[in-house]
């Protein structure tokens, strides 16, 4: 500790106090409990599978200070254990794989080394951490993960898809039986109505795309890159809630490209919907916007300025990682859906 102190001839005077560690080590001076737990990048890898043999972890170490000041400062380090099961785990062992004490700065992409692990069996981990003077931490919360039935050392680990419903912004008829509805936005996704038939069998029009064609009709023609396609319904009788379901794109469904999940179903990107030959009234509450995207926290990104441009500029940014993130891993839009390298790096 330095303590300056001004004498009567004015001359400043230093005293240099010697002072011992500026925390002892006991159990009143641990450092923070590790947090925020990852498991292949997964803060939540329990809600899907892990298809990596040799997983990475991650976990968020609060800093602490050097320690005594008459000390050099060490290089912290960590202790991952991982076990068959939370029993053992809470027994603060490690069957399958215990690191021991590992010198280190790193805190992320700590690879599994441990006994090989079997697909399709649950483990569970936690972590703890020591400071300069090797005081350690108490264990963190433990994380749960699964190995997929199918894993491979090069496959990536992701959640499930989402599909979130999207209310039309505006709905126009144009005729008989026959709408326009605008969602507001483009997303890759689908349409979901609901409509009535009194004896079924009615072959329904839908037609989605990019582009408007004057006020009230989608393009059949957008040119480009700019997507449009026509499906049909056949209505059963009585009052059903129909998802229509995309057709292929060759372009986009190769053997190189990322597909689309099973249960999720085909998409494509669009805004605009015409309905033609309904044989019940639409409204806006009928017709949904099915749109599909990777799991997306609204709330962990914000930005406000006096400038609308600017605020624009962040909505259409914010609100474009989501939509392209359809795949589940980001491609390079909807042209061949290839997960190169420069597009993930885009987004």
């Amino acid at each position: 500790m330095t303590v300056r102190k001004v004498g009567p001839t004015g001359l400043l005077v230093l005293a240099i106090l010697s002072v011992g560690p500026m925390h002892a080590s006991n159990q009143a001076f641990r450092p923070p409990v590790p947090t925020d737990l990852m498991c292949e990048l997964m803060a939540w890898p329990e809600l899907t599978v892990v298809r990596d043999l040799q997983p990475d972890f991650r976990w968020v170490a609060k800093p602490v200070g050097y320690g005594s000041l008459s000390s050099i400062p060490q290089k912290r380090a960590h202790q991952i254990l991982v076990a068959s099961s939370r029993a053992v785990l809470e027994a603060d062992e490690g069957d399958m794989w215990d690191s021991g004490k590992v010198v280190g700065l790193g805190s992320s992409g700590v690879e599994y080394a441990g006994k090989p692990l079997a697909p399709g069996r649950t483990y569970f981990w936690k972590v703890r951490v020591y400071d300069h003077d090797g005081v350690a931490s108490a264990y963190s919360q433990s994380q749960m993960f699964r190995i997929a039935e199918s894993a491979g050392a090069y496959e990536t680990s992701r959640y499930r898809l989402v599909k979130t419903p999207v209310k039309p912004v505006r709905v126009v008829e144009k005729g008989r039986g026959h709408y326009f509805v605008d969602f507001g936005r483009a997303a890759f996704g689908t349409v979901e109505l609901t409509l009535a038939s009194t004896r079924g069998g009615e072959q329904v029009e839908v037609h989605l795309g990019e582009v408007p064609a004057g006020d009230s009709a989608v393009e059949r023609k957008p040119g480009g890159a700019r997507r449009y396609r026509v499906m049909t319904l056949e209505l059963d009788p009585g009052t059903h809630t129909y998802t229509v379901a995309i057709t292929p794109d060759k372009r986009n469904t190769g053997s190189r490209a990322i597909k689309m999940p099973p249960e999720t179903g085909e998409v494509m990107p669009f805004r605009y919907c015409e309905i033609v030959n309904s044989p019940s009234p639409l409204d806006a509450s009928k017709v949904r916007e099915i749109a599909v995207h990777y799991p997306f926290d609204e709330s962990a990104s914000q930005f406000s300025s006096s400038n609308q441009v600017l605020n624009d500029v962040w909505d259409l940014c914010k609100y474009s990682i989501k939509a392209t993130s359809f795949c589940g891993v980001y491609v390079d839009g909807d042209r061949e859906r290839i997960p190169y390298e420069a597009d993930a790096y885009i987004n």
